[in-house]
């Protein structure tokens, strides 16, 4: 299925790069994330993205934007024994994620916001000794929104601040809460991004 989608896009993207009102081009870049709702706080995980984009001009400032990106998230807890704290955990997941996005030009900044829909491909959930049995296990999907800004510095690069949140649980409460899971989950996600706009 993931296979198809990504052709999909490929067959999407290749007449819409040479149409007079659409613009393509790639991106790629970090995503620090954490995992509301299990007991631990901070972007501490780290993963990275990168994908594919194709944007369609309404007008000089509106603009509608279409992605296709993979995205590393999840969250992190490191031990540390000297103060007394032994506890570690780790945790990530990893995703296809299709971002749909209204963007409005000012000046050199472009500023964005949208939903997003993710497919589950993998996780690996370990507390340092061995993986944990994610119990509920993830769900398939992760549907969030999400704000940011362009900056673009020629006409052809850009840099992106961009800041998600899942809507709806990435898995569903569990009936045994324990230090890891203590209610239901939501990913958050910051991500930089370097983009490169094909030029006609």
């Amino acid at each position: 299925m993931r296979k198809n989608i990504i052709f999909i896009f490929f067959l999407f993207i290749i007449p819409f790069a040479y149409s007079q009102n659409f613009k393509s081009g790639i991106l790629a870049g970090i995503s620090p994330s954490q995992v509301a709702g299990d007991g631990f706080a901070g972007f501490n995980k780290w993963g990275i993205t990168g994908g594919m984009f194709v944007k369609y001009d309404f007008t000089e400032k509106y603009a509608a934007q279409f992605e296709m990106n993979f995205i590393q998230k999840g969250a992190k807890k490191t031990a540390r024994p000297d103060e007394g704290d032994n506890v570690y955990y780790d945790l990530r997941l990893n995703y296809i994620e299709v971002p749909i996005l209204l963007k409005y030009k000012w000046k050199k900044f472009v500023f964005e916001t949208g939903i997003s829909a993710g497919i589950l491909i993998n996780y690996k959930e370990d507390d340092g000794v061995s993986p944990l049995n994610s119990l509920p296990p993830f769900l398939k999907y992760d549907i969030g929104a999400l704000i940011g800004i362009d900056y673009y510095f020629s006409d052809k690069f850009s840099i992106n601040w961009r800041a998600s949140n899942s809507f709806l649980p990435i898995r569903n409460y569990s009936k045994n809460p324990t230090f890891i899971y203590q209610y239901a989950q939501l990913n958050t996600v910051v991500c930089f991004t370097l983009r490169y706009q094909f030029i006609k």
